[in-house]
Parts: structure tokens; C-alpha cells; sequence
């Protein structure tokens, strides 16, 4: 089956055996198993990473004042065209209608929401903004997390972020970052 869908995407030209995947896989270190459970990365640093992040885990287990959040951020615009799929009477192709904002109007064209999982103590907490993530307003959410972590009784945050490029030491130094 995953020889068929290969050829039909076009990722193969002719339909290849099942050894024949199983060696490509192993030259990306990818193993049979977690490519027949869809847990693929395409990152070529997510074992490192799944590494990092239970090594974080398990020092705020050996840490009673350290906690893990997992951060992550989400926009919606009202005028951006969502990701969707769908079917029409009579086959006839979908219209979509390009959105504008009419310019007295006093509605937000994004909402954005911040959200950290706060593992061990079973938390979410969320801040919704009406815009879009921009950076002054991702480090007020972190600005808020830590003071809520602190009232906690924690003194260290472990915040895995497999997005960043950079550690978040080199991150900090950065004029104008938080």
C-alpha cells in the first residue's frame, strides 16, 4: 500500500517493494515501525529534540521547584482563505470569494492565541489578542506564564521549543528579544 501511494504521489516513478523502502527509510534513520505508524518527522533533528525534551521532563520530575510548559501559538484571520476541503452539487468547482477589510471597519482581522501546557500541575493557560502574534506580545505571555509558574512555587520553566533555530541563550541575546 505504501508502494502504491508513493507511485500515485509521485514521489517514485515506478511502484518499489517493500525493501526497497525499508532501506531508504534506514539511510534516514527512520525506523520500519515508526513509519508504518505515521510518526515521521520530517526534521532531521527530531530524535535529538524527543531526546532534549524527555531529558527536560525528567529533571522537573528530580526538581520539585521546576516545571515543563509546551508552548505553541495559533492566528486566525477572518480575510485569509482557511485550509479546507469540500464537495459541490452538480461538480461544479468551489468559488471562493477573496475577503477584504473594509477600512471603517472596527472589528480585529486576526485573533491570535498563546497557550502553555503546564505538564506535571495539569494547567493550560491561554491569552487570546485580537491581531497577530507579533513578538512584543509572545514575550507579555511569557512575561505572565513566569509569574504564574513563580506563585506556583517553581523557580525554573523547561519550555521545549522544537521550532527554534537557536538556543534560547544565543535568542536572549538578541537586542529587542525577551
Amino acid at each position: 500500500m505504501l508502494a502504491e501511494m508513493c507511485q500515485q504521489q509521485g514521489i517514485t516513478e515506478k511502484q518499489v517493494s517493500r525493501t526497497t523502502i525499508e532501506s531508504a527509510l534506514k539511510a534516514k534513520g527512520i525506523t520500519w515501525s515508526r513509519a508504518k505508524a505515521w510518526i515521521v518527522s520530517p526534521d532531521e533533528q527530531y530524535e535529538l529534540k524527543k531526546r532534549q525534551r524527555n531529558r527536560l521532563i525528567e529533571l522537573s520530575e528530580q526538581n520539585s521547584d521546576w516545571i515543563v510548559g509546551f508552548l505553541d501559538e495559533e492566528e486566525w484571520s477572518r480575510l485569509r482563505d482557511p485550509m479546507m476541503h469540500s464537495w459541490t452539487e452538480d461538480g461544479k468547482p468551489l468559488q471562493l470569494v477573496e475577503k477584504t477589510a473594509d477600512k471603517t471597519e472596527a472589528d480585529p482581522k486576526a485573533i491570535a492565541c498563546y497557550g502553555v501546557y503546564l505538564r506535571s500541575a495539569s494547567q493550560v493557560l491561554l491569552r487570546f489578542v485580537e491581531q497577530r502574534p507579533v513578538s512584543e506580545i509572545t514575550c507579555q505571555f511569557l512575561a505572565s506564564v513566569c509569574q504564574q509558574v513563580n506563585q506556583m512555587g517553581k523557580r525554573v520553566v523547561g519550555t521545549p521549543a522544537p521550532a527554534l533555530p537557536e538556543p534560547p541563550t544565543k535568542r536572549n541575546s538578541i537586542p529587542g528579544a525577551c
